[in-house]
């Protein structure tokens, strides 16, 4: 069996989760998950799985309004994620790492002492209040939440340290899929998973913010293509909140501004899984400032399971611009029949003109 790496092409971004507190950061494409499939790992839907969906083809499915452009996305973590433990030099002239066998890469510290922790500067202030004193930190670690008990050591500037690596927030560029006529959004079609922990972010909060590609690298055999671009935090420039990250995407609810660009916009009905058939179909994205809709060929689908479909752009004119599918397309709505069916989600690092995409059914029912 052929294996083919495939690569989440959704929002970029390194391991550079630090806060941006200007107005203006230029945000390089770099994608945030790999992971590899076989051509084989779909499989032909079960006769129950058929069942079902007859019964599900009788619902009506939601109209929404279909997007494809990019937009720059920050979300502070619930709590702060743990990166690593390390050993702190003291003046003993020894290595001493407190939380070594108490924390996990992928742990959350929600609090201390009680006390609600949602940043590296909250973190390191109630460290260093310690007075040489046990702190009791409350940990979330995948579905399970405890306390555990560290006693902080002094570093050879007589500092209190834990040494431990944490980050508290995460941005970069995505595409935004749709937004309902409630003024719901869905964008990215996959989760936004941490780059040095591969585990999915768990959001506090966040937002959307307008942004502009400055520059595309194309993508040939081997090496995904990336948008590279520039997003702008500021209150006038401000999209919607973000209030979830899942394994379909990120959802959240869009601001004034964003309905007010609604008005030019047109709704379009979604499809169920099996309306999506192999055949033409469009690829909408903004490769060129606004949004515009790309030939593609659906070339697999496989509605009764939980993966989604695959795809291959034939148009030149996308082929000439960015190679295929590149990092940052991940989210750009795909349509068919005049209804969105779906989203890109990955591209395929060994041929970038193919690529995965989710079923507009499951971003919606998520």
């Amino acid at each position: 069996q052929q294996k083919n790496e495939r690569k989440a092409v959704g929002m970029q971004m390194k391991i550079t989760y630090f806060k941006i507190r200007k107005a203006v950061a230029i945000i390089f494409a770099i994608a945030i998950a790999v992971c590899c499939a076989h051509h084989s790992s779909f499989q032909s839907v079960a006769a129950t799985a058929m069942k079902n969906t007859a019964v599900q083809n009788t619902v009506q499915m939601p109209q929404v309004y279909p997007c494809g452009f990019p937009v720059g996305i920050y979300m502070e973590t619930e709590g702060v994620m743990v990166v690593t433990t390390a050993q702190i030099p003291t003046n003993m002239e020894t290595l001493s790492s407190p939380c070594e066998g108490s924390l996990k890469q992928g742990d959350y510290i929600t609090s201390i002492n009680g006390n609600p922790v949602n940043s590296k500067e909250e973190l390191v202030s109630s460290v260093e209040a310690c007075a040489g004193q046990p702190l009791t930190l409350h940990i979330v670690r995948e579905q399970e939440s405890f306390d555990i008990s560290v006693l902080p050591i002094q570093d050879t500037s007589g500092t209190y340290r834990l040494g431990v690596w944490v980050k508290d927030d995460v941005q970069g560029i995505g595409t935004l899929t749709y937004i309902s006529e409630d003024g719901h959004f869905g964008a990215l079609g996959h989760p936004i998973n941490d780059s040095d922990t591969g585990k999915r972010v768990s959001v506090r909060k966040g937002g959307l913010y307008e942004s502009q590609i400055q520059m595309i690298i194309r993508g040939k055999n081997g090496t995904p293509g990336s948008f590279c671009g520039i997003i702008c935090y500021d209150t006038s420039t401000f999209l919607g909140n973000i209030y979830e990250n899942t394994s379909c995407g990120i959802y959240g609810n869009v601001s004034a501004l964003m309905k007010e660009k609604l008005v030019r916009s047109a709704l379009m009905q979604t499809a169920h899984k099996e309306e999506v058939v192999c055949g033409k179909a469009f690829l909408r994205c903004a490769v060129n400032g606004e949004p515009q809709d790309y030939e593609v060929e659906i070339i697999k689908t496989q509605p009764g399971s939980t993966g989604g479909f695959q795809i291959c752009v034939t148009d030149k004119v996308l082929l000439e611009k960015t190679g295929g599918i590149i990092q940052g397309m991940s989210g750009s709505p795909l349509i068919q029949n005049g209804k969105m069916i779906g989203a890109v989600t990955h591209v395929f690092v060994n041929d970038p003109t193919k690529g995965y995409a989710i079923y507009a059914e499951d971003m919606l029912n998520h």
